[in-house]
């Protein structure tokens, strides 16, 4: 009866985190959908600078154009790489890191939607 029950404080500190397999599984599976929807992106970016093929100097604005397609086309690789970075260590450690890639994911699609206004603002 004078058994030790662990607490928060002794499980944090003994290393006996557990994590389950679907937490591994999703993370690895949702961290590589977030580097192809990364490529998706970039392909889109690139293809979104086709907006401005009727420009003139006197009917757009380049600068604007060229941080529209910084974003668009080399911006969207910022989060998923983030993603890596933050996630690793999470699954290192064994705690849960699932929304990291998922919140890489909406990142990039947000990135590229904002390149693509962007871009689109600039054309007149």
């Amino acid at each position: 009866m004078d058994e030790h029950l662990p607490g928060p404080a002794d499980s944090a500190t003994s290393g006996t985190r557990r994590r389950s397999i679907a937490d591994l599984v999703a993370t690895i599976v949702l961290t590589a959908l977030s580097i192809v929807i990364a490529l998706g992106a970039m392909y889109w970016g690139a293809l979104s600078v086709m907006l401005t093929d009727p420009c003139t100097p006197a009917t757009c604005d380049f600068s604007a154009i060229d941080i529209g397609t910084g974003l668009a086309v080399g911006g969207v690789w910022i989060p998923p790489v983030l993603g890596v970075l933050v996630a690793v260590p999470l699954l290192v450690t064994r705690r849960i890191a699932w929304w990291v890639p998922t919140v890489a994911i909406a990142a990039t699609i947000a990135l590229e939607i904002v390149g693509a206004t962007v871009i689109s603002g600039a054309v007149s």
